[in-house]
């Protein structure tokens, strides 16, 4: 599923290179912290807009949905329940 905002490849191999590069130097000790935190920060992203990760994300929303959909159904199967049971003419219910 493409959204228009992936990398080519290319990019992406280049991108990643400069971020692996960067964290390794920040822990050797050549780059401060700030850039091995910035190339986190890309790696993080990268993760969450991965294909598995989204279609995680996807299935656990769908699943919510589902179970939000069946607890409403039942709900309004209960309260359906009371409004019949208030109906009733029931003469033994009158009294």
């Amino acid at each position: 599923m493409t959204n228009g905002n992936e990398n080519s490849p290319v990019t992406a191999w280049f991108i990643n290179s400069i971020s692996t590069g960067t964290v390794i130097a920040a822990v050797v000790g050549w780059m401060p912290a700030i850039a091995a935190g910035v190339a986190l920060v890309w790696y993080v992203i990268q993760i969450y807009e991965s294909n598995t990760t989204q279609s995680w994300l996807r299935r656990t929303r769908l699943q919510k949905i589902a179970r939000l959909k069946a607890r409403v159904l039942l709900m309004e199967a209960q309260h359906k329940g009371q409004l019949s049971g208030l109906d009733r003419d029931d003469p033994d219910e009158a009294a």
